[in-house]
Formats: C-alpha cells, structure tokens, sequence
C-alpha cells in the first residue's frame, strides 16, 4: 500500500493515521511517498512504515511491487528504497 503525503509538512492528507498504523501492524507493507516530488519523507526507524524518500506515489509502488518478490521484511523493503 502506497500512502500520498505532504513532504512539506510530512503531514497526512485526510487518513486516519491510526488505520494506517493498524495495517502497517498487520504484516501489509506501507508505504509513505511524496505526493508533489519536492521534499522528502525522512527516514524514522521506529515508523512502522516505510518511507519512499523523495520518490513519487507511482514510482514507489513500482519499488514496492519489484521488492515484494524479494522479501516481506520491512526493513529489507526499507533498505531497497535507501538504495534505489
């Protein structure tokens, strides 16, 4: 799952973040990325989720899908979107 955000504010845009984090919980990889491609989501290793750097929705999910046949460890997803 992809989540659009504001890198500016890395602010959410009208999603409940507690849903958000429920699923994250769950197993389902998260995703944060940049909606507008300025700025970045910072790394926070204590999120649940993973932060797609300065990449847009669409690229991420791309990532997202290529990692996923790799591995369902979020911090091997983590590191795969460091490095790419």
């Amino acid at each position: 799952m992809v989540i659009e955000m504001d890198a500016q504010k890395y602010s959410w845009l009208g999603r409940p973040q507690a849903g958000m984090e429920n699923i994250a919980a769950s197993g389902i990889p998260v995703v944060l990325a940049n909606r507008g491609g300025q700025g970045r989501i910072p790394v926070n290793w204590d999120d649940p989720y993973i932060q797609g750097d300065s990449l847009v929705p669409h690229k991420a999910r791309i990532l997202l899908m290529l990692g996923l046949t790799k591995t369902k460890d979020s911090c091997e997803l983590q590191r795969m979107f460091n490095e790419y």
